[in-house]
């Protein structure tokens, strides 16, 4: 208010300057009014205090708003939109600006929260993407990125911020960076790319941003990762081509002992009988591969439900052996079964259990040879329930093989499987029955010596 004050204040000192040369030129002029000269002086001096009292609280009153504006104005530009200004009560310029002014202010609030939650929304939906992000300016330099990106290619933030492309990116994005900055075209390929010690498949699109005349801003790029697809997609593959082959070869044999016995072996009684048991022998290898193939897709979709009850883990147990029994006398294998020393109950599907400890049993007659043993044990499982095991004395399993034995049609010994009428997807049912009791279940093995496998089943129904 200082600054508007002085402004105002120096042409009044002016004036009563020109107001008294105007009353000594009256006096030296006018003789007769030196007489009365001190009670003009006064008079004047009351006046003028008066006047300059009045122009005082004049310009302090209507000038005060506009000290107030240019401060409030001072701070939007400084981004303090909620600075507010007090109109004068009384009308005039002072009132309409202060008005006006606090219109401004508000109407900037309003923009400014607006772009902010515009902003904030923007940088969520960027940072919880499924997919990578990166923007590059038209100087080559990466100047956004989001945490889906950091994930993907182990980045460490701010590592990776005013770089140039070439020096973080794999040389196949990098080129196709390039061709983007060239040609201005969006281009869209799949690569894979070494990340530490892993190897990832990622979908990338790379598109120019361009403004309203057309000219390059920058370069956006999205990576998808498609590494898991890209897995089931192999995974799908070998199904088929595995499928395709274990059901080749049962029709193989059919087909060709079929035209023998057309081809005049049937009439041959020895050779009839002889072959007409390898056909039933392969028809009923085909039956069980079917079946089973219908009832993992079954467990894997969740297409089945199990019938919870109370289960006595010995009587599903016994019964299992009772199952094989006849398969292990064929190979004068050993059947040793270790009940609890107390009733083991569970909640559980006592089908489905006897389905699991079959299976188990009957790969381990499988690749056990003649004369072995196969263990079959019920342990607690701490605080939890139960754990059942089925050890052999067989053929064992190398290291790197076993996180593979629970894929279907995976044979450690593809020949003797098949010689015994295994479809290779027994594990894999197995596996599935047990994750869906909730339980676990887990392999030990030792080339030579044998293999441990263990199913851990909770006493009480765990919740998904």
């Amino acid at each position: 208010m200082n600054k508007w004050f002085v402004r105002f204040l120096f042409p009044i000192l002016g004036m009563t300057a020109l107001i008294l040369l105007i009353f000594g030129y009256f006096l030296y002029h006018f003789p007769f009014l030196t007489g009365r000269l001190p009670a003009l002086v006064i008079t004047l001096s009351l006046l003028y205090l008066f006047i300059a009292l009045w122009t005082v609280a004049y310009l302090r009153r209507h000038l005060k708003p506009f000290d107030e504006i240019l401060a409030m104005i001072k701070g939007l530009s400084k981004g303090h939109y909620w600075r507010r200004v007090y109109p004068p009560l009384s009308s005039g310029i002072g009132k309409e600006l202060a008005v006006y002014a606090n219109r401004l202010a508000e109407r900037l609030q309003a923009v400014t929260e607006h772009q902010h939650i515009h902003a904030d929304r923007l940088q969520a939906v960027i940072e919880h993407m499924a997919s990578g992000l990166l923007f590059i300016d038209d100087k080559g330099r990466i100047v956004l990125t989001n945490n889906k990106l950091l994930e993907l290619l182990k980045w460490s933030d701010p590592h990776h911020q005013q770089l140039y492309y070439e020096s973080p990116l794999p040389e196949t994005i990098i080129e196709m960076i390039q061709n983007t900055f060239t040609f201005e075209k969006e281009q869209q390929q799949e690569v894979t790319i070494e990340v530490g010690i892993k190897r990832i498949d990622l979908e990338v699109l790379v598109a120019p941003v361009l403004d309203p005349e057309g000219h390059n801003r920058g370069i956006v790029i999205v990576f998808h990762d498609i590494t898991q697809l890209k897995k089931l997609e192999r995974i799908r593959q070998d199904f088929v081509a595995n499928v395709s082959h274990e059901l080749k070869t049962p029709i193989t044999s059919i087909k060709g002992f079929a035209e023998t016995l057309l081809d005049g072996a049937m009439y041959k009684e020895e050779h009839l009988k002889h072959f007409l048991s390898i056909i039933h022998k392969e028809a009923e290898r085909l039956h069980r591969l079917v079946e089973d193939l219908l009832q993992l897709s079954q467990i894997e979709q969740r297409r089945f439900g199990l019938n919870w009850q109370e289960v006595n883990l010995t009587e599903v147990l016994h019964n299992s052996l009772q199952v094989v029994r006849a398969k292990a006398e064929v190979k004068n294998i050993e059947l040793i079964f270790m009940p609890p020393d107390e009733p083991a109950v569970v909640e559980a599907d006592p089908d489905r259990v006897q389905q699991i400890v079959i299976n188990l049993l009957s790969n381990a007659i499988t690749y056990t040879p003649e004369g072995g043993e196969v263990r079959l044990s019920i342990d607690p499982w701490p605080d939890k329930g139960y754990r059942i095991c089925v050890s052999d004395t067989g053929m064992g399993i190398n290291k790197e093989e076993i996180p593979r034995i629970f894929e279907r049609f995976y044979r450690v010994d593809r020949a003797r499987s098949r010689a015994s009428g295994g479809t290779g997807l027994g594990l894999a049912i197995v596996k599935h029955l047990v994750e869906a009791h909730r339980g676990e279940i887990t392999v030990e093995s030792e080339p030579g010596k044998g293999s441990i496998f263990c199913v851990y089943l909770y006493q009480k129904r765990q919740e998904q």
